[in-house]
């Protein structure tokens, strides 16, 4: 069968107009089907409920419970920075986005110890939380709210508006204007101190050590990376600042790591609580002399923070978009801060 198949393809490649026109209707059709399948719940009716709100409306079927929701989170405190706000959550009953790669529980712990966790890093955190699965009560929040987020949300749309380059030039103004962009609760700030004082840490660093078991696998901490820390660490006299390990996801530090850093003489702890708490991770970053990390994932926090950062950078499809977004911030809002940028791809 699969010869066939293959048979078939190479023969349609030689009538060149014949395959043009089966891949463009190849890819129209899938769009189509995309389209029915994410829209289906249209035709089921439910009960409604009004509203009257300021609302930012994470639609799961567009947005990745990840840390690209992250984003659009600090996006949207910002935009409603001097006003209350609420959180609708619409968690379709058929359609969940990347839901073949993010199963049922990998997405539930996102929700949880991802998203709802970096509510407590926002400066002006929603006033209440609501999880619907019903789009018509969605349509009347929308008809009926007084300011919504993102502005160009439509429910038959697909404008996921959580990437680097979907921020725009009112999001870079409302940044300038309101700071601080990120924090957290003096409850966390002590325990953290507390941390700090019972093991004697003064000066130090952050590594996030990436560990992933699905997607993006390649994206994970090996030892070319800890070759380019290692250098960046000599290069900048941080040898006498001990390093605090944050495990990034479920896996715990590669022994392989752990080895390259005993080897290398230099003193670390490994700061479980930052795996597990946003708060405590991004209080981690804020206090360090240099945060040491790769693409994506956790780092979105160091993009709103004025701490210095060294960067290393596996994602060709973000990169020139990131450079730019961090130029932009080192620019016009944290005009200090150092922020070393490394291409590795």
């Amino acid at each position: 069968m699969k010869n066939l198949q293959k048979n078939l393809i190479i023969h349609l490649k030689k009538i060149k107009i014949l395959y043009i026109t089966l891949t463009f209707l190849k890819k129209k059709i899938y769009q189509s089907y995309n389209f029915i399948i994410r829209n289906r719940s249209l035709i089921i009716k439910n009960k409604s409920t009004k509203y009257n709100d300021n609302v930012f409306v994470l639609d799961t079927r567009i947005v990745s419970l990840l840390f690209d929701s992250v984003l659009l989170l600090i996006r949207s405190c910002n935009f409603f920075y001097n006003d209350e706000w609420i959180i609708i959550i619409y968690e379709d009953k058929f359609f969940r986005y990347n839901e073949k790669h993010v199963n049922k529980e990998i997405y539930k712990n996102n929700l949880i110890n991802i998203f709802l966790q970096s509510i407590l890093i926002l400066p002006n955190p929603p006033r209440s939380i609501k999880f619907i699965d019903n789009r018509e009560e969605l349509f009347q929040i929308i008809k009926n709210s007084n300011k919504i987020f993102p502005e160009n949300y439509n429910f038959l749309g697909n404008n996921k508006s959580y990437l680097i380059d979907d921020f725009n030039e009112k999001d870079f103004k409302n940044f300038e204007t309101n700071q601080p962009i990120i924090k957290t609760a003096e409850f966390y700030s002590k325990i953290f101190e507390n941390y700090l004082k019972f093991r004697n840490i003064k000066n130090y660093i952050t590594l996030t050590i990436r560990n992933k078991s699905w997607a993006r696998t390649e994206w994970n901490t090996d030892l070319n990376d800890m070759d380019l820390y290692l250098n960046f660490i000599k290069k900048n006299k941080l040898n006498n600042h001990q390093i605090l390990i944050l495990p990034d996801t479920e896996q715990d530090v590669p022994v392989e790591i752990i080895n390259f850093i005993k080897d290398n003489n230099l003193k670390y702890n490994i700061f479980y609580s930052g795996s597990f708490s946003i708060p405590m991770r991004f209080l981690a970053y804020s206090k360090a002399s240099y945060n040491l990390m790769s693409s994506n994932g956790p780092c979105t926090l160091l993009l709103f923070m004025k701490n210095n950062s060294f960067l290393i950078c596996k994602d060709p499809a973000q990169g020139s978009n990131l450079q730019e977004f961090i130029n932009k911030f080192n620019k016009d809002i944290f005009k200090n801060r150092k922020f070393v940028f490394h291409k590795k791809y």
